[in-house]
């Protein structure tokens, strides 16, 4: 596959940036660079699998998943005002302690201990906050065992609709990873990070207003919440998020104090005509979708508007890939796929030519037509990462975006996307 790449006009992996710009691995001439902002600082898991500070307007390689990727995210709030100080005031323990002085995440000793009493009780570590109804809510936090290996992220209020169930409550279990169990009306995550800390994950929707509460409850070794505790065992705690409107967890934002916002990221600017072909080419992505949460995302070739474009898309229909070509604002060609998970890494190739149009998904060709124009020489002068006119505006992780100014074939296209 290498050297099927290398016959791209614009080759895009993770590997070079700039203060305010992507760095194409081709053209070397710059030609084929992104303007990239975000007019705030943000953090991401670096190679070393720390949770490490980015600067203004730096784009992010980030390594969470164990290999290094673009990650492009839409703005954030984390709303817990005191993200890191657990033993500031607005964190209330329930037959708990804290200690400080602990390695954490980002590498430095700045992790809580939670530290259960010898009550025969709940132990619980909480956050009071209010909720907003039929809004999405995410929890996220990293915790790390500490003699007590099983807990539960939870959620509620007094009033949230649903009397007989107050809580929005994961279980999970830190000795193998899982979650024991999904929240009802809700969804979990769990994922791995280094030196055996975890980042778990709640995601609900209050059906009214409510008075809330984030708590941690502590179990003992059998998944019970109310035991007789030892005074000794416990859980690390670092980096605890609440987001609204947002139905995943996104990259951490520390807070110390006041509430703190991730400004969105933008990419644009890449490319030009004699780059791009617009009678004929191929659009290749590896590329995961953030969230299968039914909001349009696209990159794809254009004119810089949304009449004359070839574009790869996230689809409002679920974990639904599509492959658009337009011209004059008519769609000539449309084809689409259903995979098993947009939020997993997909391998997809979007071939045009007039008559001929094929969408390659992981090896396979999994849609195609024999019908429909082509835009004319030299139309398409912009690489997007949106449908081209700033609408549609792709949040991903990302591998590696290349454009060809040829059809590829079948053997081609197989070769490329196989993963």
């Amino acid at each position: 596959m290498a050297n099927l790449l290398d016959k791209a006009s614009i080759l895009l992996t993770p590997s070079d940036y700039n203060n305010g710009s992507i760095l194409a691995i081709k053209p070397i001439n710059g030609d084929g660079d992104f303007t990239f902002s975000r007019n705030s600082a943000s953090t991401k898991v670096n190679a070393q699998g720390l949770v490490d500070i980015v600067s203004t307007n730096l784009p992010r390689i980030d390594y969470t998943a164990g290999c290094g990727n673009w990650l492009l995210e839409p703005q954030s709030t984390n709303l817990i005002t005191q993200s890191e100080l657990f033993s500031n005031t607005s964190w209330t323990k329930y037959n708990t302690s804290v200690s400080s002085g602990f390695l954490s995440p980002n590498g430095t000793n700045n992790a809580f201990k939670i530290i259960e009493n010898t009550a025969t009780n709940l132990h619980i570590f909480r956050y009071q906050i209010a909720f907003q109804s039929n809004q999405t809510y995410t929890l996220s936090v990293f915790i790390k065992q500490n003699g007590r290996s099983k807990f539960a992220l939870a959620a509620g209020g007094t009033s949230f609709g649903l009397p007989s169930f107050q809580y929005r409550s994961g279980e999970f279990d830190l000795s193998n990873g899982t979650i024991d169990r999904e929240p009802t009306g809700g969804s979990a995550t769990i994922t791995s990070f280094s030196n055996g800390w975890y980042r778990c994950t709640v995601s609900f929707t209050p059906l009214v207003n409510a008075t809330g509460k984030f708590d941690i409850y502590l179990h003992d070794n059998n998944g019970n919440n109310n035991y007789t505790g030892n005074g000794v065992n416990g859980l690390y705690i670092y980096g605890a998020q609440l987001e609204k409107e947002v139905s995943y967890p996104t990259s951490y934002i520390p807070t110390s104090g006041i509430i703190s916002t991730r400004v969105r990221e933008v990419v644009t600017d890449s490319g030009n005509a004699s780059l791009i072909n617009s009678e004929e080419g191929s659009l290749y992505l590896d590329i995961a979708s953030l969230a299968n949460d039914g909001t349009l995302r696209s990159i794809g070739l254009s004119d810089g508007t949304i009449n004359n474009v070839a574009y790869i898309g996230f689809n409002s229909t679920d974990n639904q890939i599509i492959a658009i070509y337009k011209v004059a604002g008519v769609v000539t060609a449309s084809l689409s796929y259903t995979v098993t998970d947009v939020t997993s890494f997909n391998k997809i190739c979007f071939t045009f030519s007039v008559n001929n149009f094929y969408l390659e998904i992981n090896g396979s060709t999994v849609d195609s037509s024999t019908s429909g124009s082509v835009a004319a020489s030299s139309t398409f002068t912009k690489l997007n990462f949106d449908i081209g006119d700033s609408t549609q505006k792709m949040f991903c992780k990302l591998n590696c975006v290349a454009v060809f100014k040829e059809v590829l074939t079948s053997q081609q296209r197989a070769s490329l996307t196989t993963i």
